[in-house]
């Protein structure tokens, strides 16, 4: 398998983006963040271009102004305005600190691919390909990756430690360079709009876990039926029209048929359905609380409706806690103590949450699906 950071990511995110991106190759429009990084990324890249004549700040924000697309989608002039303003400030805040005279990259936006053995398939190897922005060579003859961002939103530096864009970098950089395998490869996500690098390194283990994570990985992906996934990025998504998730919301009124109209009818039915369902179930709740307090108040177990004919009578259900301990040592001698030591499913899920995230990866690429059964949720759509 063939497979990128972003790739994994667009997976992680929404699994049937990944198949619509990676395995259907249709393309969508880029968002005008998406766009407006990219711009951004050019123009960094154009300022580190020529060490030995580097440009001004009026030429790195000339070529920034003469690059600005008319087609990032903006809802209105002044949204327009306020994205260019702050690619300016980015760029201007961003030359100041570092000054393209005084800093000579070792390469800039440098591509690569890992080979890594796949476990399933030795013929097949897993190829991880990248593209770095920038690499310095600092001056104790370690390197520095540097990757720009634009995003809004600063990680803590627990997530840049446990970053997999960092690590496929790392990994990239030593391919590239074996000979300088010994030395630190200092990891750096440069957020620009804040004007902050956070840093981290990698250890072996490090490494040898994140090469564990890809094989999980690269496992998960394989078995996935690609179902999507609700989340917040549905609304900035490309694939949104046709989307299983979405498409029927974007249907055009002159392409409905019979069926389509009737749909309608039947979704609004199981919706006041299922609130008066909700509604009845909470009344249930408050009937038995107040049942059972005049049953407690009053010393009694059954009550007595006489004209309606109809009484309610109260039992108890026993649930039981063991003594592990002691049940092992009854069993133990008939051989019988393994028979309840069988794979429970429920406590499996409960003990994933507890384990590294590398190990849960590797137990999520051990599963497989035994039943599907369809379960209809109500959603309230915002106005």
């Amino acid at each position: 398998m063939r497979i990128s950071y972003s790739a994994l990511e667009t997976f992680n995110i929404c699994p049937q983006k990944y198949k619509f991106q990676e395995i259907d190759k249709i393309k969508a429009p880029k968002s005008k963040e998406a766009l407006f990084g990219t711009l951004v990324h050019d123009t960094l890249k154009f300022m580190f271009s020529s060490p030995l004549n580097a440009p001004s700040l009026d030429e790195v924000l000339n070529y920034y102004k003469s690059h600005w697309s008319q087609n990032f989608s903006f809802a209105d002039e002044r949204q327009e305005q306020s994205y260019f303003a702050e690619g300016v400030r980015i760029l201007s805040d961003y030359y100041r600190k570092n000054n393209p005279k005084n800093i000579r990259p070792l390469a800039l936006e440098t591509r690569f691919d890992i080979t890594l053995p796949n476990k399933n398939d030795p013929l097949n190897p897993h190829i991880l390909v990248g593209k770095i922005d920038r690499i310095d060579k600092l001056e104790n003859d370690d390197l520095e990756i540097i990757d720009y961002k634009t995003a809004m939103r600063m990680p803590s530096q627990e997530e840049i430690d446990k970053n997999l864009q960092l690590s496929f970098y790392n990994l990239g950089v030593r391919k590239m360079w074996p000979e300088w395998q010994s030395r630190k490869i200092k990891l750096s996500l440069y957020f620009l709009r804040h004007e902050e690098k956070l840093s981290s390194l990698r250890k072996e283990e490090d490494l040898d876990s994140f090469k564990k994570y890809i094989q999980n990985a690269t496992e998960v992906i394989s078995k996935s039926d690609f179902q999507p996934k609700l989340s917040p990025l549905c609304d900035k998504c490309g694939y949104k029209t046709i989307c299983p998730l979405w498409k029927h919301l974007y249907k055009k009124p002159e392409e409905e048929t019979s069926s389509d109209i009737e749909i309608k009818d039947l979704v609004l039915e199981y919706y006041k359905i299922k609130k008066e369902e909700a509604e009845r179930k909470k009344r249930l709740i408050e009937l038995v609380s107040k049942i059972n307090k005049y049953l407690n108040d009053n010393n009694l177990e059954q009550i007595f409706a006489q004209k309606s004919g109809f009484a309610i009578m109260r039992s108890f259900q026993e649930r039981y806690a063991y003594d592990f301990e002691k049940i092992q040592q009854i069993l133990d001698p008939l051989n019988d103590w393994v028979k309840i030591l069988s794979p429970d499913s429920k406590k499996l899920r409960e003990l994933l949450k507890e384990l590294p995230p590398y190990v849960r990866d590797e137990i999520k690429s051990a599963y497989q699906v035994a039943k599907k059964i369809p379960m209809l949720k109500i959603r309230k759509m915002s106005k």
